[in-house]
């Protein structure tokens, strides 16, 4: 069994440099470095460790470092494949020409640099591959998959199941046909037959925390068979040690339960079953705990996001008033109420209610109500209701709301209170199972008949029409019975009215007393009432289980949720919960100012999940936070590399197009690429040294040929054959020099010299206007010589920084929708990439102010 230890290192501390460092030592010891297995998440990480050894021990060769790379690389390597074998590149476009799907504009992009490869999605077969990888690294089922990828991206018009399983299917098929494999596929067959190079002695995982579970598969299977493995990262639901969680065989403290354990776990409907523990993992945490106490005496504390289920009760008063927010479409009002669940039944339209404060008297609510309202400018209107003039006609409420924000004072509110749009009582138009449910309304209807009872039936859209009348409430209950049957639905008396065993899942945060929470009694569950939840600032390790099937434990007779685990992709998780012998922290930063560190754990004290003594020292310099728009960022006056990041592609487009129109030149890191990396750039240098009668070669004059027609309707560029000479004057003088009186002897016509100034010599090129206009700006406004140096300004989305630093960070903190919700509901993976575009820097950081409310806070 190898020898474990892993290494936390905050942003700039040196883990890199200190994992080389044990590398340094197991060479000096007579490791060889064929007996290495060194992984990162980019080869070029790998190689820049490779090349640290070679500076040291110069007696070896380059190929002697043959492990060192990424695990696709490796795996690659280990099964003995050929490039043509790989499903990327240019047998993805030979695929997507048979079919007839679009091609990507970086389909062709080297697809073994990175372990996840960050496509830039503009097509659908973008999207497809997107999903088809994200799946499986996440080792989800299809339908999980899917239902959690349409949540988190906007994905195009074309991108539905159908046509998903189409393309997986035809992708599969020529796969197979043309004996193509792609990563997963490697990593799959890797795992299964348990392959790792041979005679291998020492394992190092640098960046451990960008680790997706398939990847964790591959590092769990080479690090048994090594004597000592290093791993260092930098991480960002769980119970405290001494939480007692009920087992088949009594209760035992959650420090002590282990895979393969059977727990007591609820199944719905009362009752109770004994549930697999497939997954147990422990981490140092430092923050906030809820403690919970019920009224018959149960208690427990958990972490914040740890999912519990909570019950409202469906009429008559609650012991508190509670304010509460309310949503119909965008809007939101406050309100207050003693009971959430009558309150939402008179409020049709209204989508859902999640109290979020609770009081003992209906004054104090009502205070609040009101300080509230103000404070975050959340309207107290109601929606609707039936009752005669409580509501305010539909035009003037429409009028209200436009005329204020309550999406974003809701937002900042449930910030501020530590809450999350989680767990919101809704109402109940279809049962647990997604199938239609058959309500039975007892509320007499009295009319010149007599006394009469509808029966109703909702339908998936929320809508009720009437089925049938009848006069007594046995006959209706019969009648709803048979109804139910035939269509799998369930049956509930008064409309809107939530039966005990329908309980919500919520996060801990959310929780309040006055509602009740299902315990188990002498082998029974029931409900048992909040009387009491508080938070408690904790440094304590703490423990997490998953449980199969049921996904929930009794954890102090409470039944609690699983720990869940939110996907982006890499799992922080993964690290934190790694069993290692020791634990090494490094504490100074050698990148990060005062200024930097200081917003740094601005972000990281949002963090549900952390380790314990997380903090690093920032190096002596003070750094600078500066706030700007972007349209009138200082460039001229930032000095150094420079970071211009974005959260995602379609707002790095926005940026692309600004920094195009400004001419501010620059580079990108993935995806559509800056006019200066292309080989266009050289042509416009060429001809900028011509201009500036300065020599150039033949072969640079062939390039800038390439790109000049030679005529037009009009004008005549190039003599005859003057292409062919000069690929003939290339093969017997490839470095002959030219200057501007040379031109005409090679074949350039007096047409074209009369283009020959500044303002006026790109026009007979073969570029684009905007390709053109961009580089008459950039040469305009920082001289010709621009083009021969590296751009200071790299813009990039915050995944595409990852492992690298800069001078300055400029952070564009507005979000898309579908990122602004994920901020809302797994609020941790957005923390996480903002967290790395702040620590990128090694001098300022430069936050744009945001448009609107759809942005993250700092």
């Amino acid at each position: 069994m190898a020898q474990r230890t892993r290494l936390f290192g905050p942003p700039g501390t040196g883990k890199t440099t200190e994992l080389l460092g044990f590398v340094e030592g197991e060479l000096d010891a007579g490791i060889r470095p064929e007996q290495i297995i060194y992984t990162s998440f980019t080869r070029a990480a790998a190689s820049e460790a490779r090349d640290r050894a070679l500076s040291k021990f110069m007696d070896y060769h380059p190929d002697d470092f043959m492990w060192f790379s990424t695990i696709h690389s490796i795996c690659f390597r280990l099964l003995g494949l050929g490039r043509d074998s790989v499903f990327a590149g240019k047998k993805l476009t030979e695929f997507c020409n048979i079919y007839g799907y679009e091609v990507s504009s970086n389909s062709g992009e080297e697809v073994f640099e990175n372990e996840l490869h960050p496509r830039v999605l503009e097509t659908e077969v973008d999207y497809f591959e997107h999903f088809i990888n994200w799946q499986r690294n996440l080792m989800f089922d299809f339908d999980t998959a899917y239902n959690m990828f349409t949540r988190q991206i906007d994905v195009p018009g074309g991108f539905n199941v159908e046509q998903l399983k189409a393309y997986i299917s035809r992708r599969n098929e020529y796969k197979a046909k043309n004996s193509l494999w792609d990563f997963c596929d490697m990593i799959d067959v890797v795992v299964s037959e348990g392959l790792c190079p041979s005679n291998v002695k020492v394992m190092v995982s640098d960046e451990f925390q960008d680790l997706t579970p398939l990847l964790a598969k591959v590092t769990d299977l080479w690090s048994k068979k090594v004597d000592r493995y290093y791993f260092a990262g930098d991480p960002y639901q769980c119970l405290p040690e001494g939480t007692e969680v009920l087992t088949e065989s009594g209760s035992k403290p959650i420090e002590q339960i282990d895979v393969g354990d059977k727990v007591i776990c609820a199944i719905g409907q009362g009752y109770i079953q004994r549930g697999d523990v497939i997954n147990c993992g422990s981490r140092w945490y430092s923050g906030d705990v809820i403690e919970i106490k019920t009224q018959g005496g149960k208690e427990v504390k958990v972490t914040p996001e740890h999912k519990l289920f909570w019950w409202w009760q469906t009429k008559g008063k609650t012991n508190y008033w509670y304010v509460y927010l309310m949503k119909m479409g965008d809007n939101y009002r406050i309100g207050k109420t003693n009971s959430p669940v009558v309150r939402l039944r008179f409020e049709h339209g209204a989508e859902g209610i999640l109290p979020i404060m609770a009081f003992n008297s209906e004054q104090e609510a009502l205070a609040h109500e009101i300080a509230l309202s103000l404070n975050y400018g959340i309207p107290t209107t109601v929606f609707y209701t039936r009752l005669p003039g409580r509501t305010l006609p539909k035009e003037w409420q429409d009028w209200i709301f436009s005329q204020i924000n309550s999406k974003l004072g809701a937002t900042m509110l449930l910030q501020d209170l530590h809450k999350e749009w989680d767990g919101v009582v809704k109402p109940q138009p279809i049962g647990s199972s997604g199938e239609p449910r058959i309500l039975v309304n007892v509320r007499p209807l009295f009319v010149h008949r007599g006394k009469h009872y509808q029966v109703v039936w909702y339908e998936h859209n929320g809508k009720r029409s009437p089925m049938k009348w009848l006069h007594s409430l046995t006959d209706a209950r019969l009648f709803a019975n048979e109804e139910a049957e035939r269509i799998g639905g369930e049956i509930y008396e008064k409309w809107g009215f939530i039966k005990a065993h329908l309980s919500i899942p919520v996060p801990a945060c959310n929780i309040l007393p006055g509602c009740y929470l299902p315990v188990l009694n002498d082998g029974e569950i029931e409900l048992d009432k909040i009387i009491s939840v508080r938070r408690i600032k904790v440094k304590t390790k703490v423990y997490n289980i998953e449980v199969n099937p049921s996904n929930n434990y009794c954890a102090e007779s409470i039944f609690i949720g699983n720990c869940i685990y939110s996907w982006m992709g890499a799992d922080p998780n993964i690290f934190i919960n790694a069993k290692a012998d020791r634990t090494l922290v490094l504490k100074q930063s050698y990148r990060c100012p005062v200024a930097v560190h200081d917003l740094s754990r601005v972000i990281v004290n949002r963090f549900n999940t952390r380790y314990q003594d997380d903090d690093y020292i920032p190096k002596n310099v003070p750094g600078e936070i500066l706030r700007a728009v972007p349209e009138i960022i200082d460039w001229d006056n930032l000095s150094g590399k420079i970071f211009y990041l974005h959260r995602t592609h379609w707002l790095l487009s926005q940026a692309f197009n600004s920094l195009l129109l400004d001419g501010i030149p620059f580079v990108t890191v993935k995806g559509r690429k800056s006019p200066l990396q292309t080989p266009k750039a050289a042509v416009v240098n060429t001809v900028f040294k011509l201009i500036n009668l300065k020599y150039v070669t033949i072969e640079e004059v062939a390039k800038m040929m390439e790109y000049l027609p030679s005529k037009t309707a009009r004008e005549i560029y190039l003599k005859q054959g003057a292409k062919t000479r000069c690929r003939e004057m290339i093969k017997q003088k490839p470095y002959r020099n030219i200057s501007y009186r040379d031109l005409p002897d090679l074949g350039f016509t007096n047409d074209f010299l009369a283009y020959f100034k500044p303002e006026n010599i790109l026009h007979p090129f073969k570029l684009s206007i905007d390709e053109k206009d961009y580089f008459t700006r950039v040469i305009q406004k920082y001289g010709a010589s621009i083009l021969e140096s590296e751009p200071k300004v790299i813009l990039s989305t915050l995944h595409g920084v990852k492992g690298r630093e800069c001078d300055v960070s400029i952070i564009n903190l507005n979000l898309t929708r579908k990122t602004y919700d994920g901020l809302m509901t797994n609020p941790d993976d957005e923390h996480r990439l903002f967290y790395v575009g702040v620590t990128r820097s090694r001098n300022k950081v430069v936050l744009l102010e945001p448009e609107n409310y759809q942005s993250y806070r700092l």
